[in-house]
Protein backbone atom coordinates (compact mmCIF):
# COMPACT_ATOMS: atom_id res chain seq x y z
CA UNK A 1 0.00 0.00 0.00
CA UNK A 2 3.04 2.07 1.07
CA UNK A 3 4.49 1.55 -2.55
CA UNK A 4 1.30 2.65 -4.38
CA UNK A 5 1.30 5.77 -2.70
CA UNK A 6 4.59 6.47 -3.09
CA UNK A 7 4.22 5.67 -7.28
CA UNK A 8 1.04 7.83 -7.34
CA UNK A 9 2.77 10.94 -5.67
CA UNK A 10 5.71 10.24 -8.42
CA UNK A 11 3.04 10.54 -11.23
CA UNK A 12 1.51 13.54 -9.75
CA UNK A 13 4.60 15.19 -9.63
CA UNK A 14 5.34 14.19 -13.08
CA UNK A 15 2.18 15.55 -14.70
CA UNK A 16 2.83 18.31 -13.07
CA UNK A 17 6.59 19.14 -14.18
CA UNK A 18 5.35 18.24 -17.36
CA UNK A 19 2.75 20.13 -18.03
CA UNK A 20 2.94 24.19 -19.46
CA UNK A 21 2.56 27.00 -17.89
CA UNK A 22 -0.77 28.53 -18.24
CA UNK A 23 -0.86 31.30 -20.48
CA UNK A 24 -0.68 34.72 -19.93
CA UNK A 25 -4.32 36.54 -20.51
CA UNK A 26 -3.56 38.98 -23.52
CA UNK A 27 -3.57 42.86 -22.11
CA UNK A 28 -6.59 44.62 -23.69
CA UNK A 29 -5.68 47.75 -25.69
CA UNK A 30 -6.52 50.16 -23.65
CA UNK A 31 -4.34 48.71 -21.09
CA UNK A 32 -1.50 48.48 -23.61
CA UNK A 33 -2.12 52.41 -24.36
CA UNK A 34 -1.90 53.09 -20.65
CA UNK A 35 1.20 51.66 -20.07
CA UNK A 36 2.46 53.34 -23.18
CA UNK A 37 1.30 56.81 -21.79
CA UNK A 38 2.89 55.98 -18.17
CA UNK A 39 6.07 54.89 -20.20
CA UNK A 40 6.14 58.49 -21.65
CA UNK A 41 5.64 60.16 -18.87
CA UNK A 42 8.76 58.26 -17.31
CA UNK A 43 10.94 58.56 -20.57
CA UNK A 44 11.24 54.73 -20.67
CA UNK A 45 10.44 54.00 -24.10
CA UNK A 46 12.34 56.37 -26.53
CA UNK A 47 10.81 55.23 -29.72
CA UNK A 48 6.85 56.30 -28.96
CA UNK A 49 5.39 59.16 -29.87
CA UNK A 50 5.00 61.09 -26.40
CA UNK A 51 9.26 60.55 -26.87
CA UNK A 52 8.89 62.02 -30.62
CA UNK A 53 6.53 65.20 -29.70
CA UNK A 54 9.14 65.82 -26.74
CA UNK A 55 11.97 65.67 -28.44
CA UNK A 56 10.40 68.23 -31.15
CA UNK A 57 9.61 70.60 -28.70
CA UNK A 58 13.33 70.33 -26.96
CA UNK A 59 14.91 71.06 -30.51
CA UNK A 60 12.22 74.00 -30.76
CA UNK A 61 13.07 75.34 -27.40
CA UNK A 62 16.79 75.24 -28.72
CA UNK A 63 16.32 76.83 -31.54
CA UNK A 64 14.34 79.99 -30.42
CA UNK A 65 17.01 80.29 -27.78
CA UNK A 66 19.99 79.79 -30.35
CA UNK A 67 17.92 82.72 -31.90
CA UNK A 68 17.49 84.79 -29.69
CA UNK A 69 21.36 84.70 -28.81
CA UNK A 70 22.19 85.58 -32.48
CA UNK A 71 20.10 88.67 -32.25
CA UNK A 72 21.35 89.88 -28.80
CA UNK A 73 25.07 89.39 -30.49
CA UNK A 74 24.10 91.52 -34.12
CA UNK A 75 22.63 93.81 -32.02
CA UNK A 76 25.44 94.58 -29.71
CA UNK A 77 27.75 94.31 -33.22
CA UNK A 78 25.71 96.98 -34.28
CA UNK A 79 25.93 99.01 -31.56
CA UNK A 80 29.45 98.95 -30.78
CA UNK A 81 29.86 99.67 -34.45
CA UNK A 82 27.93 102.53 -34.18
CA UNK A 83 29.68 103.47 -31.13
CA UNK A 84 32.65 103.91 -33.13
CA UNK A 85 31.43 106.20 -35.82
CA UNK A 86 31.21 109.80 -35.23
CA UNK A 87 29.31 112.42 -36.74
CA UNK A 88 30.03 115.91 -36.98
CA UNK A 89 28.45 118.90 -35.53
CA UNK A 90 28.69 122.70 -35.47
CA UNK A 91 27.30 125.36 -33.59
CA UNK A 92 27.86 129.10 -35.55
CA UNK A 93 25.89 130.51 -33.05
CA UNK A 94 28.01 130.09 -30.31
CA UNK A 95 31.41 128.97 -31.56
CA UNK A 96 32.31 125.27 -31.89
CA UNK A 97 32.34 122.28 -33.74
CA UNK A 98 32.70 118.28 -32.03
CA UNK A 99 32.16 114.98 -32.84
CA UNK A 100 30.03 112.31 -31.44
CA UNK A 101 28.70 108.65 -31.59
CA UNK A 102 26.27 108.94 -34.82
CA UNK A 103 23.86 106.67 -31.97
CA UNK A 104 23.79 109.47 -29.26
CA UNK A 105 20.88 111.57 -29.22
CA UNK A 106 21.43 114.98 -29.88
CA UNK A 107 18.41 116.65 -27.36
CA UNK A 108 17.26 120.19 -25.96
CA UNK A 109 17.73 121.20 -22.58
CA UNK A 110 17.54 124.20 -20.53
CA UNK A 111 20.70 126.04 -20.00
CA UNK A 112 22.78 124.05 -22.09
CA UNK A 113 23.74 124.64 -25.37
CA UNK A 114 24.44 121.19 -26.38
CA UNK A 115 23.52 117.91 -24.46
CA UNK A 116 24.02 114.39 -26.16
CA UNK A 117 22.44 111.60 -24.77
CA UNK A 118 23.70 107.68 -24.83
CA UNK A 119 22.09 105.18 -25.86
CA UNK A 120 20.61 102.57 -22.90
CA UNK A 121 23.02 99.73 -22.12
CA UNK A 122 20.22 96.57 -21.60
CA UNK A 123 16.93 96.59 -20.91
CA UNK A 124 17.25 97.41 -17.44
CA UNK A 125 19.21 100.37 -17.81
CA UNK A 126 16.64 103.12 -16.68
CA UNK A 127 19.54 106.14 -17.21
CA UNK A 128 21.11 107.73 -19.77
CA UNK A 129 24.29 109.07 -19.71
CA UNK A 130 24.58 112.59 -21.14
CA UNK A 131 27.29 114.99 -21.92
CA UNK A 132 26.62 118.79 -22.17
CA UNK A 133 28.09 122.05 -22.73
CA UNK A 134 27.39 125.36 -21.50
CA UNK A 135 28.52 128.32 -22.01
CA UNK A 136 27.65 132.66 -20.82
CA UNK A 137 29.75 135.67 -21.47
CA UNK A 138 31.43 136.94 -18.20
CA UNK A 139 30.76 140.83 -16.81
CA UNK A 140 33.68 143.16 -17.25
CA UNK A 141 33.65 142.94 -13.27
CA UNK A 142 33.95 139.19 -13.21
CA UNK A 143 37.24 139.03 -16.02
CA UNK A 144 40.17 140.67 -14.89
CA UNK A 145 42.32 138.88 -17.65
CA UNK A 146 43.37 135.68 -15.82
CA UNK A 147 41.78 132.88 -17.23
CA UNK A 148 42.41 130.41 -14.44
CA UNK A 149 41.76 132.71 -11.83
CA UNK A 150 38.07 133.33 -12.92
CA UNK A 151 37.33 129.44 -14.05
CA UNK A 152 38.71 128.85 -10.47
CA UNK A 153 36.69 130.88 -9.24
CA UNK A 154 33.30 129.54 -10.99
CA UNK A 155 34.61 125.87 -10.02
CA UNK A 156 34.71 127.28 -6.27
CA UNK A 157 31.49 128.09 -6.24
CA UNK A 158 30.05 125.25 -8.10
CA UNK A 159 31.89 122.95 -5.48
CA UNK A 160 30.17 125.02 -2.64
CA UNK A 161 26.98 124.26 -3.81
CA UNK A 162 27.70 120.90 -4.45
CA UNK A 163 28.92 120.45 -0.77
CA UNK A 164 25.65 121.48 0.76
CA UNK A 165 23.43 119.28 -1.49
CA UNK A 166 22.45 115.62 0.25
CA UNK A 167 23.61 112.67 -0.92
CA UNK A 168 26.48 113.92 -2.42
CA UNK A 169 30.43 113.33 -2.40
CA UNK A 170 33.31 114.95 -3.92
CA UNK A 171 35.72 113.09 -5.44
CA UNK A 172 38.31 115.24 -6.74
CA UNK A 173 38.95 118.91 -7.91
CA UNK A 174 41.76 119.17 -9.55
CA UNK A 175 43.66 121.64 -12.68
CA UNK A 176 43.43 120.50 -16.05
CA UNK A 177 44.21 121.57 -19.42
CA UNK A 178 41.25 121.71 -22.68
CA UNK A 179 42.44 122.63 -25.63
CA UNK A 180 45.41 123.96 -24.38
CA UNK A 181 43.55 126.45 -22.27
CA UNK A 182 43.58 125.81 -18.01
CA UNK A 183 40.86 124.66 -16.53
CA UNK A 184 39.53 123.50 -13.62
CA UNK A 185 37.57 120.16 -13.04
CA UNK A 186 35.20 118.75 -10.66
CA UNK A 187 34.57 114.86 -10.18
CA UNK A 188 31.83 114.37 -7.26
CA UNK A 189 28.68 111.57 -6.89
CA UNK A 190 25.38 112.23 -6.83
CA UNK A 191 21.73 110.83 -6.30
CA UNK A 192 19.20 112.68 -9.02
CA UNK A 193 15.73 113.00 -8.66
CA UNK A 194 15.09 109.34 -9.87
CA UNK A 195 17.54 107.77 -6.86
CA UNK A 196 20.19 106.89 -9.23
CA UNK A 197 23.25 107.17 -8.05
CA UNK A 198 25.68 109.08 -10.67
CA UNK A 199 28.74 110.49 -11.19
CA UNK A 200 29.53 113.50 -12.57
CA UNK A 201 32.78 115.41 -13.87
CA UNK A 202 32.73 119.55 -14.75
CA UNK A 203 35.55 121.17 -16.25
CA UNK A 204 35.21 125.24 -15.70
CA UNK A 205 37.26 127.29 -18.94
CA UNK A 206 37.16 130.50 -20.00
CA UNK A 207 37.49 131.69 -23.56
CA UNK A 208 37.00 134.76 -25.57
CA UNK A 209 35.48 136.70 -22.19
CA UNK A 210 33.01 133.63 -21.80
CA UNK A 211 32.99 131.12 -18.89
CA UNK A 212 32.76 127.72 -20.62
CA UNK A 213 31.18 124.43 -18.57
CA UNK A 214 31.99 120.95 -20.20
CA UNK A 215 29.61 118.03 -18.29
CA UNK A 216 29.96 114.15 -17.65
CA UNK A 217 26.87 112.53 -15.65
CA UNK A 218 26.54 108.78 -16.09
CA UNK A 219 25.15 106.07 -13.70
CA UNK A 220 27.80 105.53 -11.64
CA UNK A 221 28.40 101.81 -12.75
CA UNK A 222 28.48 102.66 -16.63
CA UNK A 223 31.13 106.01 -15.41
CA UNK A 224 33.78 104.37 -17.02
CA UNK A 225 32.33 102.19 -20.10
CA UNK A 226 31.25 105.51 -21.44
CA UNK A 227 34.35 107.78 -20.78
CA UNK A 228 36.65 106.82 -23.36
CA UNK A 229 33.26 107.85 -25.54
CA UNK A 230 33.51 111.40 -24.00
CA UNK A 231 37.03 111.84 -23.78
CA UNK A 232 36.96 111.62 -27.67
CA UNK A 233 34.10 113.95 -27.86
CA UNK A 234 35.78 116.65 -25.69
CA UNK A 235 39.63 116.03 -27.82
CA UNK A 236 37.30 116.60 -31.16
CA UNK A 237 36.16 119.81 -29.57
CA UNK A 238 37.20 123.03 -31.52
CA UNK A 239 36.56 126.88 -30.84
CA UNK A 240 35.13 128.21 -34.76
CA UNK A 241 34.28 131.68 -35.57
CA UNK A 242 30.63 133.16 -34.59
CA UNK A 243 28.93 133.54 -37.80
CA UNK A 244 26.36 136.23 -37.21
Amino acid sequence: MRRVRQQCGALAKYRSEAQPAARRPERSEGHAQKNNYQSCLLNLSPTNSCYAQKHYFCSMKKSNTSVLLLVFWLGLLYSTAAQDKFEDYTDDKHGFSLKYPTNWQIIHMHGYIWTARSELMNIKDKFEDMVQISTHSLHPSEYNGREFDVANLYARKKLAAIEKMPNTKVLAIEKALFKDIPAVRIIYLAKNKTGHEVKCSELYAVKNKKIWTFSYIACREDYDHWLPYVEKIWDSFKFIAIKK
